[in-house]
């Protein structure tokens, strides 16, 4: 927890020194839908179900031409997915797992003007994202009985800390307001209870709505 609290602390001066020598600052919140791709040798039947979610973060805009911005950030949000056993009438069981991470994206920017006031956008660029506490939530109801169990999950043992992939974006800017959506790709086996000789890899779709304040 404490190497924790002191990588936090490093962001957050890091960020607040991106603020200070920024041309503009995004902030948006918005919904996540999340899931684990699961392939490998006995990826068949692996079938996990979206989870949604939630983020929030702030990104900072550097001008590198006419075409390029360059636009690092960081990001909170919830990750996951589902698993779900049904036999209709007799039983049902559910686990929602949860991962939380601070991913700090690293894009690359260029917009089209549409007109005045209206422009469009497309991002892509590198991810890295770290694994912050997590848990899951199981629900099981049967004719006999029914049970809820809620664990914690801890990065570096139930789940793998580091996370990081490709991520594309594309949006519009309305004068100061944001509408984005963004998908990420991750890249490294993140959920260590995956069946041997399988990877689990993290797939995020966003929806962002945002302001920019100009410096």
């Amino acid at each position: 927890m404490k190497k924790l609290s002191q990588i936090i602390l490093v962001l957050a001066a890091f960020l607040g020194s991106l603020q200070l020598q920024s041309q503009s600052t995004n902030f948006f919140a918005g919904f996540n839908s999340s899931t684990l791709a699961f392939t490998g040798d006995s990826s068949a039947g692996l079938n996990p179900q979206a989870l949604s979610g939630f983020h929030i973060g702030t990104s900072f805009n550097f001008k590198i031409n006419d075409m390029l911005t360059f636009q690092p950030g960081l990001t909170f949000e919830r990750k996951g997915f589902n698993f779900e056993t049904n036999i209709p009438g007799l039983f049902n069981a559910k686990s929602t797992f949860e991962f939380y991470y601070l991913d700090v994206p690293l894009n690359l920017m260029t917009e089209f003007e549409i007109n005045q006031d209206l422009n469009a956008y497309v991002t892509a660029g590198p991810y890295i994202g770290l694994g912050l506490f997590g848990s899951v939530k199981t629900e099981v109801n049967s004719l006999f009985s029914n049970s809820s169990e809620n664990e914690p999950l801890e990065p570096g043992n139930d789940f793998e800390q580091l996370d990081y992939g490709i991520g594309l974006g594309a949006g519009v800017n309305y004068q100061r307001f944001l509408l984005g959506f963004s998908y990420d790709f991750g890249l490294p086996n993140v959920f260590f209870d995956a069946p041997e000789g399988n990877f689990a890899r993290n797939r995020v779709l966003r929806i962002s709505l945002g302001y920019k304040l100009d410096f």
